[in-house]
């Protein structure tokens, strides 16, 4: 499989979302292919959309140019959290210093005091 395929499927999640490598290459039918897609969106051009593709635990790129750049994409599209990726977690990766649970419209600061169940599709990040 061509390192192009893990880049034309990361232009498919859309502006918001975030996946993992391991979650990318899965859909691509390589469970083992985690390595493959991560240098696939190393190399990707910076019009491409490879700051929606993040290490498991939420890691961001190791690079500081890039990972500059890509905390700055994420916050733009106000990205959630992916399916591996606890809440805590993501609320750091955005910069976030709150995060309001929209189910029960508490604001809570990001950090040990953050309930570990809150719902990743009903959470919003405050940065400032």
């Amino acid at each position: 499989m061509s390192l192009a395929s893990y880049r034309a499927l990361a232009t498919t999640i859309p502006a918001g979302q975030t996946w993992s490598f391991v979650e990318l290459a899965r859909a691509l039918g390589r469970p083992g292919g985690a390595r493959a897609a991560a240098r696939a969106l190393g190399e990707a051009a910076w019009a491409e959309p490879w700051h929606r593709v993040t290490y498991a635990k939420g890691g961001l790129a190791h690079d500081p140019d890039r990972r500059a750049e890509q905390i700055a994409r994420l916050r733009l599209e106000n990205a959630r959290p992916h399916a591996d990726e606890g809440i805590n977690s993501w609320a750091t990766r955005v910069g976030a210093r709150w995060v309001v649970d929209l189910r029960h419209g508490r604001a809570h600061p990001v950090g040990d005091g953050l309930p570990g169940r809150l719902d990743p599709l009903r959470v919003e990040a405050i940065v400032d």
